[in-house]
């Protein structure tokens, strides 16, 4: 069932839900799963409004809320569900003044989560360069410093 404050663009309320430090891990997944599910408002005029109150409220969850996760839990599932909320955003002109968090929440999730999410992560990286590049060339380096380190640890072949 779709949260009828996501229909009536009431975000605000509806995000708060992200903030409750009261709240169990199954009822955020739940209202991740909701806001994933109603992606498409991000689609319309509302996407202002949206990202105002929604974007925090993912990073509270990636950067306080939870911890990476290494197996299958419940921690993990909500972890995923807003990666791939973050994922489904539309890169247009209404994220720009979003990006360089953006940016930098997707390299945390990269450099520390698991394979899922990291991979998801990487496509929102990938994403973001694509559509942000001059806006975001000095914000870049810690990604590029990143794969730089991977690369060398890998064995020559």
């Amino acid at each position: 069932m779709v949260h009828s404050l996501i229909l009536t663009s009431n975000f605000q309320e509806h995000a708060k839900d992200f903030f409750d430090d009261n709240a169990t891990c199954d009822s955020l997944i739940q209202v991740a799963t909701e806001v994933r599910d109603c992606i498409e408002i991000a689609h319309t005029s509302e996407y202002k409004k949206f990202l105002h109150f929604y974007f925090p409220a993912f990073e509270h969850v990636l950067r306080k809320r939870t911890k990476p996760q290494f197996v299958a839990n419940k921690e993990n599932k909500l972890r995923n569900s807003v990666v791939e909320i973050l994922h489904r955003l539309p890169q247009n002109q209404t994220l720009k003044e979003h990006v360089e968090r953006l940016l930098l929440l997707c390299t945390d999730v990269l450099k520390n989560d698991n394979e899922l999410n990291a991979l998801v992560a990487l496509r929102v990286i990938f994403d973001v360069h694509k559509n942000f590049r001059p806006q975001l060339e000095d914000k870049l380096k810690a990604f590029f410093e990143y794969v730089v380190e991977k690369y060398r640890k890998f064995p020559d072949t």
